[in-house]
C-alpha cells in the first residue's frame, strides 16, 4: 500500500473501527442512493456546489464502471456506518 494511503488509514482509525466494503450490485438502488447522499453531504459547503440528483448518478453509473465491475467501487465504513466512497475507472 502506498505510504500516503497508510497514513490516511491510520488517521481514520482514530475516529473508530474502519473497514472497506465493495459496492453490492444486489442492492444497486440503495447503494447508488447512499453514494449520492455521501457525495452531496461532503461537498455541500463548497462554493458553487450543485448537488447531484439520483437521475444524474444513474446515468453516470450506467455509462461507466459501476454498471459492470463492482470491485472498482468501495465504501469506507467507520464503526459500521458508511462515511465515504471511492470509485476507480479502468479508462
Amino acid at each position: 500500500m502506498p505510504p500516503r494511503i497508510e497514513q490516511l488509514a491510520a488517521r481514520a482509525e482514530r475516529f473508530g473501527k474502519t473497514q472497506l466494503r465493495n459496492f453490492d450490485m444486489r442492492r444497486y438502488r440503495a447503494e447508488i442512493d447512499l453514494l449520492v447522499e455521501i457525495y452531496n453531504d461532503a461537498w455541500s459547503d463548497a462554493w458553487g456546489f450543485v448537488p447531484f440528483s439520483t437521475a444524474e448518478i444513474d446515468s453516470l453509473a450506467k455509462s461507466c464502471v459501476l454498471s459492470s465491475a463492482t470491485n472498482m467501487a468501495a465504501f469506507l465504513m467507520i464503526d459500521g456506518k458508511e462515511v465515504g466512497f471511492a470509485v476507480a475507472s479502468p479508462i
